[in-house]
């Protein structure tokens, strides 16, 4: 195999990425979160964002976290807009569940980018004076 057969085998166009979460079994949230488009671009760090609600696969659950550190690869996009397989995860701390098995302060999540990209940003203005 070539190295551009297997650069190719690596990369996805964000189309690509949806028909790939969406063969993940159903009830997990890789197919769920297949169906929603994505709602937050550019650098995840320091963002407070509120996880997408996967009702069958997190019970209704809200988790809200701030990510912190990324692991894996950078996003590296092809000038034909194709980025790698999986692109990354972050290490994000709890900063608001009513979900008992991720309490505030607990203990840090690895989640993947692409679920992160789905949730809804929250901003504090207004909140905090």
């Amino acid at each position: 195999m070539s190295f551009k057969n297997v650069f190719a085998s690596i990369m996805e166009t964000e189309a690509e990425e949806v028909a790939r979460l969406a063969t993940a079994p159903a009830g997990s949230i890789n197919h769920g979160i297949s169906s929603l488009p994505v709602a937050i671009q550019g650098n995840l760090e320091g963002r407070i964002i509120r996880l997408p609600e996967v009702p069958f696969a997190n019970g209704g659950s809200v988790v809200v976290v701030v990510p912190t550190e990324r692991t894996d690869h950078p996003t590296n996009r092809t000038a034909d807009g194709r980025r790698h397989l999986h692109d990354g995860w972050w290490k994000c701390v709890v900063v608001y569940s009513n979900n008992r098995s991720y309490p505030v302060g607990g203990y840090q999540l690895s989640i993947p980018t692409a679920e992160l990209v789905r949730g809804t940003q929250i901003s504090l203005e207004g909140v905090v004076r």
